[in-house]
C-alpha cells in the first residue's frame, strides 16, 4: 500500500524503514524529525505559525466544507502548543489561515502520491495530525494509529478514533497464552509520564526570564492568569473534608493532553463532566473532586472557576490528598480517562468513565450514555474472576512490540530488535487493511 507515515522519532524510526525493506509498505511520504524524512514536523508546529505551506492543489469545495466541523478540534489541539505565552497572543483567524494551509497541503500529498495508508505513530492530538486523519478518512484514505499500551512490550493500534478502548474491529490474537501484570497496576507505582514532571509553579522571576531571555512577549501576562488560578482555587478548596458520607472521587486530568482530547471528547471540558455528574447524583451524596498537582492556569479561567462553584455538591479537597483514600472511601470513582479508575477497578470498585480510556472493556468501568441513571451505576457489580478474564482478552487485542517511550524503562529496549518485532506485527495488521 502507498503510504503517508506521520511520526515515528529516532528510537522508533526504524519501525518505518523496516516496514519498506520488509514490503509492507510503499512510502512514498513521511513527516518526521528524522533527517531522512520527506518533509520535518518542526514545519508544522512553528509557535507563530509563520511557515509558508505550499501546495500545488487546493481541497475542494465539499471536502472544505465537510471538514469545516473539525475546526474546532483542531483549534482544541493547536492550544496545547502555546502554554508559555504564545498562545495570548493569536488570534482565531490566524489559527484559521494556518488550517486552511494545512488542507490544502495535505489533500495535495494524498492525491499527487496516491496515498492508499496514513500511519501515524500515535493518536493525533498537535492539529495537525488531527486534519491528515481527518482528511484521510474523508476522501477514503485508510488510516492506522499506533498507541503504547500497559503491558510490556505490546502496543494498541485502531483504523478509527472511535474505536479506541473498545477495540471491537481488532481481532484478537491467539498466540498470546499468558497475561503479563500491567506495569501500572498498583496504586503510587505508576512509572509513566508524569514522573518527569514536578508540580507546576508559575513565579514573577519564571515570567522575567521567559520575557528576557526566551523572548516570550506575553509571560507576565501568563503569570497574571497563574497567580489568579491560584487564587480562584484556593478559595474553594476544604482541607478536611467529610468522607463519612456517600461521595464519588473525581480527580482532575493534566491538561492539555490527549486523556482528555480527544480521548475525552466533548468532556475535555472537565467542568462539564462535574455539573453531568452531579446531576446524576441523589440528594445527600457529593462529589469530592481535586486539582493536578500539575496543572498550569491553561484553561482554569474564572469563568471555569464560576462553573465549578455552582455545583451544590461539589467539594474540593487539596491536590496532594491521597488518592489511593479517596478511591478506598468512595462510592465509585468517575474519570474521564485517567489512571484511576484503572486503579479503581483493580481494587474491586467501580470507574464510571466519560470519555474513551484504554480500559473501556473491561468489568468494573461503566461507559457514560446520556440516559443512564444513578441505580444502573449502584446496581452495577462483577467479580474479580470477570476482571482478569477481561484483561486477558484486552491484552488479545494488541500486538507485539514497543511504539512508545512511557514505559521503556521496564524493559530491554533494543531499537533494531523492536523494529523487527513491531514490523513483523503490523504486516498483517496492514494485509487485512489491504485485503
Amino acid at each position: 500500500m502507498k503510504a503517508l507515515v506521520w511520526g515515528f522519532p529516532k528510537e522508533f524510526s526504524p519501525i518505518v524503514d523496516a516496514l519498506a525493506d520488509f514490503g509492507v509498505i510503499d512510502l512514498q511520504v513521511w513527516i518526521g524529525t528524522e533527517k531522512r524524512c520527506t518533509y520535518s514536523r518542526k514545519n508544522f508546529m512553528e509557535k507563530d505559525l509563520s511557515f509558508s505551506l505550499n501546495a500545488p492543489l487546493r481541497c475542494p469545495d465539499a471536502l472544505y466544507d465537510a471538514l469545516l466541523k473539525d475546526f474546532y478540534p483542531y483549534l482544541e489541539m493547536q492550544t496545547r502548543r502555546y502554554l508559555y505565552g504564545a498562545y495570548y497572543a493569536h488570534t482565531m483567524h490566524d489559527f484559521l489561515d494556518h488550517f486552511q494551509q494545512l488542507l490544502n497541503f495535505f489533500y495535495s500529498l494524498l492525491i499527487q502520491h496516491e496515498i492508499e495508508l496514513v500511519l501515524l505513530d500515535k493518536v493525533f492530538h498537535y492539529g495537525e495530525d488531527w486534519i491528515l486523519y481527518a482528511l484521510a478518512k474523508a476522501m477514503g484514505v485508510k488510516t492506522l494509529m499506533l498507541l503504547p499500551s500497559h503491558f510490556p512490550e505490546r502496543f494498541f493500534y485502531i483504523a478509527s478514533i472511535e474505536d479506541f478502548g473498545y477495540f471491537r474491529e481488532i481481532p484478537a490474537e491467539s498466540q498470546i497464552v499468558e497475561m503479563q501484570k500491567p506495569v501500572d497496576v498498583d496504586l503510587g507505582d505508576y512509572r509513566g509520564y508524569l514522573k518527569q514532571f514536578k508540580p507546576y509553579r508559575y513565579s514573577l522571576m519564571d515570567a522575567a526570564l521567559d520575557f528576557s531571555q526566551r523572548g516570550q512577549s506575553m509571560a507576565f501576562y501568563k503569570w497574571k492568569r497563574y497567580q489568579r488560578y491560584q487564587k480562584n482555587l484556593k478559595a474553594i478548596v476544604t482541607h478536611q473534608p467529610d468522607l463519612s458520607k456517600p461521595f464519588v472521587f473525581f480527580p482532575f486530568h493534566l491538561q492539555p493532553e490527549l486523556t482528555t482530547f480527544p480521548l475525552g471528547g466533548k468532556f475535555v471540558d472537565q467542568a462539564l463532566a462535574l455539573q453531568t455528574l452531579s446531576q446524576l447524583l441523589p440528594s445527600g451524596w457529593s462529589i469530592l473532586a481535586k486539582e493536578n498537582l500539575y496543572q498550569s492556569e491553561y484553561m482554569r479561567g474564572d469563568g471555569f472557576f464560576a462553573r465549578l462553584r455552582q455545583i451544590k455538591n461539589l467539594v474540593m479537597v487539596p491536590g496532594d490528598f491521597s488518592s489511593k483514600e479517596l478511591i478506598e472511601k468512595a462510592q465509585f470513582t468517575a474519570t474521564i480517562t485517567g489512571t484511576a479508575g484503572w486503579e479503581t477497578i483493580n481494587m474491586g470498585k467501580k470507574a464510571l468513565v466519560f470519555g474513551q480510556a484504554w480500559y473501556m472493556s473491561l468489568p468494573g468501568v461503566i461507559p457514560y450514555r446520556p440516559d443512564l441513571t444513578f441505580e444502573e451505576i449502584l446496581s452495577y457489580d462483577y467479580s474479580d474472576d470477570e476482571l482478569q478474564a477481561g484483561i486477558r482478552a484486552l491484552m488479545a487485542k494488541t500486538a507485539r512490540g514497543t511504539v512508545g517511550r512511557q514505559f521503556m524503562k521496564n524493559i530491554q529496549f533494543d531499537e533494531h530488535e523492536n523494529a523487527r518485532q513491531t514490523a513483523h506485527s503490523l504486516a498483517g495488521v496492514i494485509h487485512r487493511m489491504g485485503a
